[in-house]
């Protein structure tokens, strides 16, 4: 299921956990891109939080913290 923004953003955080950084943010941020705030305005924003979690995991903290801005 390509265009399945969960399988995406599980993908993120598991490549992150791996330290597979440029793999890890792809997914991640295709899981934004996939389930934007104006399609969820309540569900939408778990992907951006899972973004900046890959973010953090892979030592990124300054770039987690912008995210979640």
């Amino acid at each position: 299921k390509p265009d399945d923004h969960r399988l995406h953003s599980a993908l993120g955080l598991a490549e992150a956990a791996l330290g597979r950084g440029e793999s890890a943010i792809r997914h991640a941020e295709r899981a934004v891109e996939l389930y934007p705030l104006d399609r969820d305005a309540l569900g939408a924003p778990v992907q951006i939080v899972n973004l900046a979690l890959a973010h953090a995991l892979l030592g990124d903290g300054g770039v987690a913290a912008a995210e979640l801005r």
